[in-house]
């Protein structure tokens, strides 16, 4: 073969190789490109899933603090309404006074603290309007010292004279054992829309 003709031959098979190797060598890059791409696509994905999945724990535990917040300030909106309902009736013991059956239930009340009490002297306080009434009841008692007392607006109060015992009669004494069958009541009716 003449000197000319391999030169060619060679040529043509050095470009045919060459031609060969860039084909491959694009194609390699081309595969680890898109494989480059997927890698990020993944990756991305990945850290977006990530990232949501932090925003819905955030926005979760954001919603959790919101709805004990919101249930502390209607608790507290609660409390504070029966405080008010509270200190309304407090307000209104001295009215029960003027009800009728008053005289009878407060003469039951001063025999129920004498009977408590037993035969110890006894002292017992009552509402200054109220103290005549009291002195008017037949106890049968000479030991019995009765005080009226301003802080006291309905109802009674007995002391052993010695200190040891008390009982209490008051209206203010029983709303406040009533409060919170009171409030359970008022808490249900402001529910209901009463």
């Amino acid at each position: 073969m003449p000197l000319a003709e391999l030169i060619s031959a060679l040529e043509r098979d050095a470009g045919a190789a060459a031609e060969a190797e860039l084909r491959q060598a694009r194609e390699a890059t081309e595969r680890m490109h898109l494989a480059t791409q997927a890698d990020i696509a993944q990756r991305t994905a990945g850290a977006v899933t990530a990232h949501e999945a932090a925003l819905r724990r955030e926005a979760e535990k954001a919603l959790v603090v919101s709805r004990r917040e919101a249930q502390r300030k209607m608790l507290e909106a609660r409390h504070q309404l029966l405080e008010r309902v509270f200190v309304a009736a407090r307000t209104m013991l001295p009215a029960t006074r003027a009800q009728p059956g008053y005289a009878a239930a407060l003469g039951k009340d001063v025999r129920d603290v004498l009977d408590c009490l037993g035969e110890r002297g006894v002292v017992l306080r009552c509402a200054p309007d109220d103290a005549a009434a009291v002195r008017a009841l037949d106890t049968g008692r000479a030991d019995l010292v009765i005080e009226p007392d301003p802080a006291i607006a309905a109802g009674v109060l007995g002391l052993a004279a010695d200190g040891s015992v008390v009982v209490d009669r008051s209206l203010a004494s029983r709303l406040e054992m009533m409060r919170p069958r009171l409030a359970i009541e008022v808490v249900r009716r402001l529910e209901e829309g009463g």
